[in-house]
């Protein structure tokens, strides 16, 4: 705990940025789940208003088609009254039907007759439509005030419970609505504080202060509008806020922890890069390289291992462009030569194997690697015709560059080969320029042969085009039996590297490999050319 709390104090202000970046992005995202919430609840809100307006002009509609069957009676007989009342029981959004002459109710299935009868003149709004008038919040009776509708000769008085449920949902989340014609010409029902807010023809219209959301009937001539501010994270209960704040806080901790413990592992890789290589820790292994008709080794490939003492094994991959982000490659190019000059020396001399390095061509246009590769050899009394260099980093290389410095390290003797012939900066244009060894076909097209891959298509008349050039091939990545059988019929002299023969071995393993396979003292094997 102690450690962790040193690793976060001594990048205090790495800690401070990311826990408060990671405490605004919960806050944001928690502010947009309300904001997306809010706006979901306005949208159902406006859709279940609609079906209950639905359902309330249904039954006005049913009202005026039944009205004909009330003109056999007497207006306000008991016969009539009566076929209002069995009307009346089958509506749930309407309170009372009744006769209305000139603008004065004088009867209700409910109150029978009035005494005297009731004039619709005290109201808040008086709206005519194409076919009914709507009377919103007339006076009815000392005290009741309700909602008309006429037509004809008929008032309609609706439930006052019709839209109750909407208005204590609207006073709870502080919604407002209207009701509306669809032109929005008339105003049927209204509620709220923000009608102002809730003008337009847009389906939907919102922004972070405000959502409506506009819903039309598909049956009649309305449509609902409702909207309302979106709530807000500062708005809520401070226990959200504290738990939200502390959960932030913490996410913040974990995520600037990891950061620092990164920072310092790839620091530290970085030290123990230099001191593996400052020390001489980094070691090589080999990977023969098959006669594919002698089934014979004839070469070696050095590669570059690390194995950290506290680490354990490190991928290439790893601290390869770490050593060429630090500028170590030149240093450990060197190493890596010297290395497999002087543990091969013995077993080049004894069965004539060539050993293979891989260098850039930064190396190759480097006129103190080529001084340090002759002092290498003259030390090690390394036979030049033995090594062979693959270019391996071409991008950026000047074509002219590189061929003037070809020239100059075979006239030293040593051989030049073009590694992963087929991918990225390997095309014929280097064969063209370069007089080249040596060249080594990548994986994806050796992974290409008995499979439907482009490059399958593309095999057989890359293989024509090489057998009849002078190079040595290699098909590099060969592991299956497959691959073999093809190119034994195919390309029967080329030479393959891979898993199906071998996996990168230590050099003792290498010489056991050789004596198993029968390559004697002074039984050189020839190269092909």
């Amino acid at each position: 705990m102690q450690t962790l709390i040193r690793v976060i104090y001594r990048r205090l202000p790495i800690t401070l940025v990311t826990t408060a970046v990671t405490l605004a992005v919960v806050m944001i995202l928690a502010e947009a789940s309300f904001y997306s919430a809010s706006k979901q609840r306005v949208q159902a809100f406006s859709e279940a208003l609609t079906n209950r307006s639905n359902t309330l002009f249904n039954e006005i509609n049913t009202v005026k088609h039944k009205s004909q069957s009330f003109e056999l009676y007497t207006p306000c007989s008991a016969a009539f009254l009566r076929r209002l009342r069995l009307s009346l029981w089958s509506f749930t959004l309407i309170k009372d039907i009744g006769w209305v002459q000139n603008n004065t109710m004088i009867c209700t299935a409910l109150w029978d007759k009035l005494s005297p009868p009731l004039a619709i003149n005290l109201y808040n709004q008086k709206i005519k439509l194409k076919d009914s008038t709507w009377v919103i919040n007339a006076g009815i009776d000392e005290n009741i005030y309700g909602d008309l509708v006429l037509f004809g000769n008929y008032v309609i008085v609706l439930s006052p419970y019709v839209f109750s449920s909407f208005k204590d949902d609207s006073d709870l989340h502080q919604f407002s609505f209207i009701i509306s014609n669809k032109n929005q010409q008339h105003n049927i029902i209204t509620y709220g504080s923000d009608i102002s807010k809730l003008a337009g023809d847009k389906q939907s219209t919102s922004s972070l202060r405000f959502l409506a959301w506009k819903t039309c009937s598909q049956q009649y001539n309305f449509c609902v509008i409702a909207g309302g501010k979106p709530d807000s994270i500062l708005n809520t209960s401070a226990v959200l806020i504290s738990s939200l704040t502390f959960i932030s806080l913490f996410i913040g901790l974990l995520i600037s922890l990891s950061i620092n413990l990164y920072i310092d592992k790839k620091r530290s890789l970085e030290k123990r890069l230099l001191d593996a290589v400052n020390k001489n820790r980094l070691h090589l292994v080999y990977q023969p390289i098959y006669h594919l008709k002698k089934n014979e080794i004839i070469g070696v490939e050095a590669l570059l291992r690390w194995k950290d003492p506290d680490i354990g094994f490190i991928s290439p991959d790893i601290f390869i462009p770490l050593a060429e982000a630090k500028g170590l490659m030149t240093q450990i190019t060197q190493l890596v030569t010297r290395k497999a000059i002087h543990d091969t020396r013995e077993l080049v001399r004894k069965h004539n194997l060539y050993i293979s390095i891989n260098i850039s061509s930064h190396d190759l246009c480097s006129t103190d690697y080529l001084l340090f590769l002759q002092h290498a050899i003259t030390d090690a009394q390394f036979p030049a015709s033995n090594l062979i260099l693959e270019i391996t980093e071409r991008q950026g290389a000047n074509t002219n560059s590189l061929k003037e410095m070809v020239e100059r390290f075979k006239l030293s003797g040593f051989n030049i080969a073009i590694d992963d012939f087929g991918t990225g900066y390997s095309n014929l244009n280097w064969l063209s320029h370069l007089s080249i060894d040596e060249i080594k076909i990548d994986k994806s097209i050796t992974d290409s042969i008995e499979t439907d891959s482009l490059n399958k298509v593309l095999l057989p008349n890359l293989i024509n085009l090489l057998k009849d050039m002078h190079p040595t091939v290699v098909f590099e990545g060969i592991e299956k039996q497959a691959q073999v059988d093809y190119l034994l019929a195919h390309f029967p002299n080329a030479l393959g590297q891979g898993w199906f023969f071998s996996k990168a071995r230590e050099l003792s393993e290498i010489q056991e490999l050789l004596s198993q396979n029968g390559n004697e003292e002074n039984a050189p094997i020839p190269r092909v050319v």
